[in-house]
């Protein structure tokens, strides 16, 4: 019961998303090494099985070769940015993951 002011309305959406986004930085920097290390071992394909759908839903994962080193790129954008599904993510195999914000 009572009344949300248009500034508790507006604190409470900022902390939602920014709780949004560490969940999804959280599960990406988890995931991505592992992706990673699958692509790697399937060739780098720059379509991935569909399987792979299973374990990052909601974004597009394409891998490539890196130039010179020959190591597998992964690389994962939200598809489409929303709510829970706005960070794109880079990551090789053995490397760190970068994380780049999309979307409003």
């Amino acid at each position: 019961g009572g009344v949300v002011s248009p500034a508790e309305r507006e604190a409470a959406r900022e902390a939602a998303v920014a709780a949004s986004l560490r969940q999804e930085e959280a599960l990406l920097r988890e995931l991505l090494p592992q992706v990673s290390q699958l692509l790697d071992g399937l060739g780098c394909p720059a379509e991935p099985p569909p399987e792979l759908g299973l374990w990052l839903p909601g974004y597009a994962v394409a891998g490539e070769r890196a130039e010179g080193a020959g190591a597998c790129v992964v690389l994962v954008e939200p598809s489409p940015p929303q709510h829970q599904r706005r960070l794109a993510a880079r990551a090789a195999a053995g490397g760190p993951v970068e994380v780049l914000r999309r979307g409003p």
